[in-house]
């Protein structure tokens, strides 16, 4: 045989080897993947024929009196004992007084299901956001005890919620397998993230809003830009699962 013959030989047989590597690689998260799946079945809706593997269309609901005050402050702006705290003021601790609680002050109930993920405001802590298993997110009221607006995004059960640093923005994670950045004023949705991977968590990154981090169930961290929508970086040192992420030595 000729060298080119010899040669071609060569390249073919190891073009077969390579394609015998990547389906057993494929299979082999098929197989994670479907264990997983099992896992957590009982989280995810039932499939119907003719169901889409695309985001469903978002919707929201406001719940409060009005959306802005009489002097045109919206429904976000924190309490006015509290505007010193959001300005970045120092508070005066002397007339705070700090317990261990002993009895429950307000019950607060509005999901169908159960409450995986509750996130207070950034700073104030005057919003609650919750994300449910009923898929649905919503942020509450504190000083006035009620919900004021819902956010229904997603056909699955929301396994993380995380607001933006000034709380402008917050970013849900679903078992659907979506992440979506929400305005937390208005309920419009801003992006959509997924790469059929299911999300765990979700973190932003401390020096940049534009950028936020995600654990997933295939053992791999990824950096989002926000206003892209692009992954600008992946991270597969894990063995399992993604559960929890925070940022250490200085972020």
């Amino acid at each position: 045989l000729s060298e080119e013959q010899l040669a071609e030989r060569e390249y073919i047989k190891e073009r077969d080897r390579l394609q015998g590597v990547q389906e057993e690689e494929k299979e082999e998260m098929s197989g994670f993947e479907r264990l997983m799946e099992r896992k957590m079945a009982h989280l995810l809706p039932p499939k119907m024929p003719g169901d889409s593997d695309e985001a469903m269309e978002p919707k929201t609901t406001f719940h409060g009196k009005a959306e802005t005050d009489y002097k045109g402050q919206s429904w976000l702006a924190p309490p006015s004992g509290l505007a010193s705290i959001a300005r970045g003021e120092p508070l005066e601790m002397d007339h705070h007084k700090c317990f261990v609680p002993k009895k429950c002050v307000h019950r607060f109930t509005g999901h169908n299901k159960g409450v995986q993920r509750i996130r207070l405001f950034p700073k104030t802590g005057h919003l609650l956001l919750s994300g449910g298993l009923d898929g649905k997110c919503k942020v509450w009221s504190i000083p006035e005890r009620t919900v004021m607006r819902t956010y229904e995004g997603h056909r699955a059960a929301v396994r993380d919620v995380q607001f933006n640093h000034d709380g402008s923005k917050f970013v849900s994670a679903s078992f659907d397998r979506f992440l979506r950045l929400w305005d937390t004023e208005s309920g419009e949705v801003l992006q959509t993230f997924g790469n059929k991977k299911v999300p765990y968590c979700v973190e932003f990154y401390p020096h940049d809003d534009n950028f936020f981090v995600v654990g997933y169930s295939d053992s791999k961290i990824v950096t989002y830009d926000a206003t892209t929508g692009d992954i600008t970086q992946e991270y597969n040192h894990h063995l399992a699962p993604v559960n929890s992420i925070v940022f250490v030595d200085d972020n």
